[in-house]
């Protein structure tokens, strides 16, 4: 359902805003990060790695209005992943989630300050992409935790957002930093 009122409010935008410029990947700073352009499950899974092990997955959600990485245009994908909890607890369901999404202008000092209940993930691997950043629910429990990370983008005509977002419900454990950090930065590639 979420998917479908993006949908329709990708479509209100496009007909009733004016037309723009189509965001180029000349990039105006020296941001040298992206998303890895990703459109099918089979990617996306290889690309978590040892994090999707163990984990059934759904069918992609891909939305793609546009030609990313050539452009920014919309771009937006989700996984929703699950598998057996152990000693009879239930089901454990977990969604990745990634896109272009944001104004260009967030910062971790911005994102701390606007909600209280995030804290910034640290971890030296991110330490090589220099406006990358990593935040979390602070209260991160059992089937309610929340990881994003965050990699604004500035180009040549305009600003917006690489976010990556991975979201755990029901009874699904936390995994650890460190795992999501892993995982997380396999779904960010390097541009030359």
């Amino acid at each position: 359902m979420k998917i479908f009122g993006f949908l329709v409010s990708a479509a209100l935008v496009f007909a009733c805003g004016k037309p723009q410029e189509k965001l180029h990947l000349e990039q105006a700073d020296m941001n040298k990060a992206r998303l890895k352009h990703i459109t099918t499950k089979a990617q996306l899974v290889e690309s978590l790695g040892n994090y999707a092990a163990g984990w059934s997955t759904e069918e992609l959600q891909l939305t793609q209005i546009g030609t990313y990485p050539s452009s920014a245009g919309i771009y937006y994908y989700s996984l929703s992943m699950n598998k057996e909890g152990v000693s009879g607890q239930g089901q454990n369901n977990q969604r990745i989630s990634a896109g272009v999404d944001g104004t260009g202008e967030e910062t971790l000092e911005l994102i701390l300050d606007e909600n209280e209940n995030l804290v910034a993930v640290e971890d030296s691997r991110t330490q090589k992409f220099p406006k990358l950043f990593i935040v979390k629910n602070s209260n991160n429990k059992p089937g309610d935790w929340m990881f994003q990370l965050y990699i604004p983008q500035v180009y040549s005509n305009g600003k917006t957002a690489h976010k990556v977002s991975f979201q755990g419900f029901t009874q699904t454990p936390v995994p650890s930093d460190q795992e999501v950090v892993a995982a997380m930065l396999n779904l960010v590639e390097v541009v030359d």
